[in-house]
């Protein structure tokens, strides 16, 4: 039996392994073993990526400077995928809005089938103590009276990876609304964040069994009033003059995240 498994890997690596180790290194390294499980008739140059145990992140951003600066990423709402270490991130750049969110998660879901997805992205704080560019990680989505509570084995290793490297973040709800929110006046009890997006594609992701995690950064703080001159104008001002602050600490989580994996 011995000589025979024996006989098997080398017609397996004549055949098939040449290639796969041109294109992943590190698989030269693999057991036929452990990818002996590749069936023949499946050998194609994508289904290379198999050849190597990959997790898949669908990663979900609303606008392109959301993007971590560790992606090269084409201004286009098609999926783009990237190898980091073990790990295969595909990427989508939604757009703002429940329409748009809603789609590129269908999108995600059915033709890229991660392991989980992760909304990365802009918030506003809603409490005057946040500062701009801290990391908020949402363990409880809203919209209106509805919820949707995040629950994965993925959130407690962020957190914990997060403080063993002593990067500040914070914890809470985040509620989801159809319109840029300029004031404080509809916040349900408890939300110290906001957005337009996050709800509806853990709502999506639900239906197709796919965990959420929602990690966003703080770029503007939500005044109590509305203010009476140029709300949307001072709302999108408060959003550029940050923009670069609250994308570094989007960059900060995402290198602790790829380096904890």
């Amino acid at each position: 039996m011995f000589f025979f498994l024996q006989f098997i890997e080398k017609i397996w690596r004549n055949r098939y392994c040449k290639e796969a180790c041109s294109l992943y290194p590190t698989s030269e390294y693999l057991s036929f073993y452990q990818i002996a499980g590749i069936s023949a008739y499946k050998y194609h140059r994508s289904i290379l990526l198999f050849v190597i145990k990959m997790s898949k992140i669908g990663l979900i951003c609303s606008m392109k400077n959301e993007i971590p600066d560790a992606f090269q990423i084409k201004l286009t709402k098609q999926i783009q995928t990237h190898k980091f270490s073990n790990h295969i991130i595909g990427t989508i750049i939604s757009g703002v809005g429940c329409e748009n969110a809603e789609k590129a998660t269908k999108m995600i879901c059915r033709d890229f089938n991660p392991d989980f997805i992760i909304v990365l992205g802009f918030c506003g704080g809603t409490q005057t103590k946040l500062n701009i560019g801290e990391i908020i990680i949402f363990d409880n989505l809203h919209y209106k009276s509805n919820k949707i509570s995040i629950e994965s084995p993925h959130l407690s290793n962020i957190k914990k990876n997060l403080t063993k490297d002593s990067i500040a973040f914070h914890t809470g709800k985040l509620q989801t609304f159809d319109y840029p929110v300029l004031s404080r006046k509809n916040l349900l009890d408890g939300i110290i964040g906001v957005d337009m997006e996050s709800y509806f594609i853990a709502q999506i992701s639900k239906k197709y069994n796919i965990p959420t995690l929602v990690i966003r950064s703080i770029s503007d703080i939500i005044p109590i009033k509305k203010p009476l001159l140029f709300p949307k104008f001072r709302l999108i001002i408060r959003i550029y003059r940050n923009k670069r602050k609250a994308k570094k600490g989007l960059n900060v989580f995402f290198e602790n995240m790829i380096k904890n994996l």
